[in-house]
């Protein structure tokens, strides 16, 4: 079971339920899902996560002021831009957190 803190953050709760399910079945135990920037800003300001996904419904201006606040907060959490099917995110994640 893998200790990565994972937050997403998406548009639609049937599809981040979905996805939040298979990630806890592939050992991610630690997911958070939010469906609002002030949400995801207020999670990612407490330093704790390893990696924000962000699902395919989310704007662009908001993926751009996610990818700023990360940067000006010097928070070293990855971001995986996620479309589609979930079944490659274990494998992204373990990229974007160097546990390959």
């Amino acid at each position: 079971m893998s200790k990565v803190q994972l937050l997403i953050l998406g548009s639609h709760t049937d599809t981040i339920q979905n996805v939040s399910a298979f990630l806890k079945l592939n050992g991610y135990q630690n997911v958070k899902a939010v469906f609002s920037d002030e949400d995801a800003l207020r999670e990612l300001a407490t330093g704790k996560y390893s990696v924000l996904i962000i699902g395919a419904g989310i704007a662009a201006p908001s993926r751009t002021m996610l990818r700023k606040f990360l940067s000006t907060q010097k928070l070293s959490t990855r971001i995986i831009e996620h479309y589609g099917n979930p079944a490659s995110l274990p494998a992204d994640i373990r990229q974007a957190t160097g546990r390959s």
